[in-house]
């Protein structure tokens, strides 16, 4: 995303008068991962047969995300009856989240790949859009648990060329994006970042957006070196060099393992740590891959419990707060961004 003129002015004023309301008009995408990941059915159909637990929260999200194996196990009534009329009702969109499109050619991936091909085939079939499709950790995945060895970067991106090409079939519109962690890896990212847009263009196919997965503890305490400005760097040569859509996944390893409350108090940081060390991206991606938050809602606390809708509810709110606000009153964040 090219910096509009609006945009400029605004960093013009900041450095002359120190104040600026123009909004960073970010998105909230959120995925339903809780429990380590593992969200049965049972789980997303309860949370949606009672929408009034999350109905604050929904006011914020802008895309719903999830795992191609979840939404592979959910049943057709649920789907068409239930989840996608929820989503349509609020003007929410769909994005699927797809880890079979990494490390496609080795054998444990052979048989997901077909199955997501499969549930797309479904999806559509049933009248449930997709909007977007993130491809998990294409680029950055380790081979490690699949049978180790060399995966190298030509044949990371032909998974990502031949997974868009299917999908395309099935929803021609939907959105190719990357979820990734080089940079967080401390590894190179612009050569490969370039490569796989170039390749997809080349190829009749479209990169849209970079998701970078950036758990708050990284920038907190410089892991490998990397630090806010780091992740600020990133968002301003993919936006800027590449022309792509920026976000940043906003979660926490260190909060998640310990309680919802930690998790829910450093997603809420990351964002505001972020921002005030002048990042703008398109999208704020709230996600967990541990233990806490071990439940979706409510969109309340409850005691020490935060629910991860009440996350969701907290950084939207917190979000248009700081969007609408003069620099000089913008909110501060309780916690360091930056270990002392």
């Amino acid at each position: 995303m090219m910096l509009s003129g609006i945009t400029r002015q605004c960093i013009l004023f900041i450095f002359l008068l120190g104040t600026c309301t123009e909004a960073t008009a970010a998105d909230i995408w959120f995925e339903n991962n809780v429990f380590k990941g593992v969200v049965t059915p049972e789980i997303m159909k309860d949370t949606f047969l009672h929408p009034e637990s999350f109905e604050r929260a929904s006011r914020h999200i802008n895309v719903y995300m999830v795992g191609a194996p979840l939404l592979i196990k959910m049943h057709d009534d649920f789907l068409t009856k239930v989840f996608a009329p929820y989503l349509k009702e609020r003007n929410i969109k769909l994005a699927v989240d797809a880890p079979a499109a990494t490390l496609a050619q080795t054998p444990k991936r052979i048989q997901p790949r077909k199955m997501d091909i499969k549930l797309y085939r479904r999806l559509k079939a049933l009248g449930v859009r997709v909007d977007y499709i993130s491809l998990q950790s294409t680029l950055s995945k380790s081979t490690k648990d699949f049978g180790g060895g060399e995966y190298p970067i030509e044949r990371r991106i032909e998974d990502a060329i031949s997974y868009a090409k299917e999908v395309h079939t099935i929803f021609p519109n939907a959105e190719i994006g990357l979820i990734d962690a080089l940079p967080t890896q401390g590894k190179d990212y612009e050569e490969p970042y370039r490569m796989l847009k170039e390749a997809m263009a080349n190829a009749g196919e479209r990169l849209s957006y970079i998701h970078l997965d950036a758990p708050f503890d990284i920038p907190y305490g410089r892991h490998k070196g990397v630090t806010w400005n780091t992740l600020r760097g990133v968002e301003r040569y993919v936006e800027d060099s590449l022309g792509l859509r920026f976000g940043i996944i906003t979660t926490s390893r260190d909060g998640g393992e310990k309680s919802s409350k930690e998790f829910h108090e450093r997603v809420v940081a990351s964002m505001e740590c972020y921002l005030l060390n002048g990042g703008t991206p398109s999208e704020f991606v709230i996600t967990s891959w541990f233990p806490y938050p071990n439940r979706i809602t409510p969109d309340s606390p409850v005691g020490d419990d935060y629910p991860a809708m009440s996350t969701v509810y907290e950084l939207g709110t917190r979000l248009k707060k700081y969007e609408s606000a003069p620099i000089g009153a913008r909110p501060r964040t309780e916690i360091a961004c930056t270990v002392n």
